[in-house]
């Protein structure tokens, strides 16, 4: 090896920037589908499409929260994360704000947990978006397993309350027509 060789550059995962100004409501579903009542979490955010316009709305369907979701979380105003827990009862539905933390141990893992990411956020953006999270108690976590009928309802539930909710927001938050012009 050449002493005075160049060392090969090295990739770092960069996250992109988010906007200057906080804005509209994100909506992150998570879970994996194939797993039985942890696929609740993107079932409700699918079921929830309807209901936003992609600017002032929008849905992230993913199966685990990572740092690279930072940059979309970081430009909302709030943010819904939706995701079976296994400390509720069975089909139990629970709403709660979520409070960014310090995550317990060092960024070495490949998911987070939705406070963790909102902490991520703050150090690296300077920011931290409203948060609720959104959950039901879930039972089955097979590989295969289908959805169990009572988380299957929690999440029709969940989606009467937050359906409503989304739209208000989405009305308040979309732009002006006409706005700025003469």
């Amino acid at each position: 090896m050449n002493p005075t060789a160049s060392p090969t550059p090295r990739t770092a995962c960069r996250l992109a920037a988010p906007p200057a100004e906080p804005h509209g409501v994100l909506i992150v579903g998570y879970g994996n589908p194939l797993c039985g009542d942890d696929g609740w979490g993107p079932a409700v955010a699918q079921r929830l499409t309807p209901y936003t316009d992609g600017q002032s709305v929008r849905v992230i369907i993913a199966r685990q929260l990572t740092v690279e979701l930072a940059p979309e979380i970081a430009a909302a105003r709030l943010v819904i994360f939706i995701d079976v827990a296994v400390a509720l009862d069975h089909g139990e539905l629970d709403f709660a704000r979520l409070i960014a933390r310090r995550p317990p141990v060092a960024l070495l893992t490949h998911h987070l947990a939705a406070a963790s990411l909102l902490h991520l956020c703050r150090e690296l953006y300077g920011r931290t978006p409203r948060a609720i999270v959104c959950s039901a108690g879930g039972q089955s976590f097979d590989i295969g397993a289908a959805m169990t009928n009572a988380v299957r309802v929690a999440g029709e539930r969940a989606e009467q309350r937050l359906a409503p909710m989304l739209a208000r927001l989405a009305k308040r938050m979309a732009p002006r027509q006409g706005a700025g012009h003469a």
